[in-house]
């Protein structure tokens, strides 16, 4: 009887194990989305604008994604009010093949000439080559994060319907999130974190993505 009862009592245990970490995944649609060099997003023409540019600095701008370039003409304030041709380049920063989600880079050329005084050069790659790049949660945990934030905070459309998040699919993207930390907001740490969305989607909206933690699956910020 003793032997028995004490069966029990463990299959009892590994039901409700399997139960919890069934309810910690969703194995619905979910797809992880890879940084790849030079894989920008603007034009070829603007690629290649950029690409000259920096070929003109020390720069090196291999572990730079282009996302967004400006090209308008500036006037200076003072006789005799020289016109100079500006271009402005936006990127995102990348290390061994993982993003660093919210340290862009911007550099900005007057006369494509860089101007130190404009651009924002603060490289972060040194501080995160000894992180790992090996994420800890899986597809389905993350899936699963995402999916309750939407259904706890935007369970209705326009129309007042109920969404069925079931049968969409996300995208994820594995990275590195800066967090202000401290009491007072004076520190600050790296993060692994992932990015998730909804495939297809143009990334606006309330519910257009977030970041959740690896390691702890708390959810860091939200941007729309």
């Amino acid at each position: 009887m003793k032997y028995l009862l004490s069966l029990v009592i463990a299959t009892l245990l590994v039901i409700t194990s399997c139960r919890k970490h069934h309810d910690d995944v969703d194995f619905g649609c979910i797809e992880r989305t890879y940084f790849k060099a030079k894989e920008h997003t603007i034009s070829s023409a603007d690629v290649s604008t950029a690409d000259k540019l920096f070929s003109k600095t020390t720069i090196d701008n291999s572990k730079l994604k282009y996302y967004r370039l400006e090209h308008d003409t500036l006037q200076d304030d003072y006789a005799p009010y020289t016109k100079h041709d500006r271009k402005i380049v936006w990127t995102l920063q990348y290390e061994r093949g993982i993003t660093i989600f919210n340290q862009p880079r911007v550099f900005v050329f007057l006369d494509d000439t860089l101007s130190v005084r404009n651009s924002t050069k603060t490289d972060v790659s040194a501080m995160l080559s000894g992180m790992d790049t090996i994420p800890h949660s899986s597809l389905p945990r993350v899936r699963k994060l995402f999916r309750n934030y939407l259904e706890t905070f935007f369970p209705m459309d326009n129309n007042s319907n109920r969404i069925d998040y079931t049968d969409t699919c996300f995208k994820a993207e594995f990275g590195w999130l800066k967090q202000i930390v401290g009491a007072r907001g004076q520190g600050t740490e790296w993060c692994p974190v992932w990015r998730v969305f909804k495939k297809n989607s143009a990334n606006n909206g309330p519910e257009a993505y977030s970041y959740f933690h690896d390691r702890t699956g708390e959810k860091l910020a939200f941007y729309y």
